[in-house]
């Protein structure tokens, strides 16, 4: 094995195990909270020492979607406490858009 297949090996598993605490560490965090991390991306790279590091923002509107844990309910749409309301809109608005460009 080349040492360059060595380095993405040891890279991808030091990508799990971080995501791994991360992800636990803000669960626990939005737990007590009462929030519900309904998704969220973890960004990592490769610093020029080889080591793993956080390479994005963690936890923001932007990165995650939030909904409130005491009005969960499987199967429905949640109420959000993140941007997802704005992104709701933006797909409507170009649905009707699509339609009166139809109609027109």
């Amino acid at each position: 094995m080349t040492n360059d297949a060595k380095m993405v090996g040891r890279a991808i598993e030091a990508h799990q195990r971080g995501q791994t605490q991360t992800g636990a560490a803000a669960r626990l965090r939005v737990e007590l909270d009462g929030v519900v991390i309904a998704d969220t991306k973890l960004e990592f790279g490769l610093a020029p020492d080889g080591s793993i590091i956080l390479a994005d923002e963690v936890l923001t509107p932007d990165s995650s979607r939030f909904w409130a844990a005491d009005q969960w309910q499987p199967g429905q749409p949640q109420h959000s406490l993140d941007k997802q309301f704005v992104r709701d809109w933006s797909a409507i608005a170009r649905l009707i858009a699509c339609r009166i460009h139809q109609v027109a």
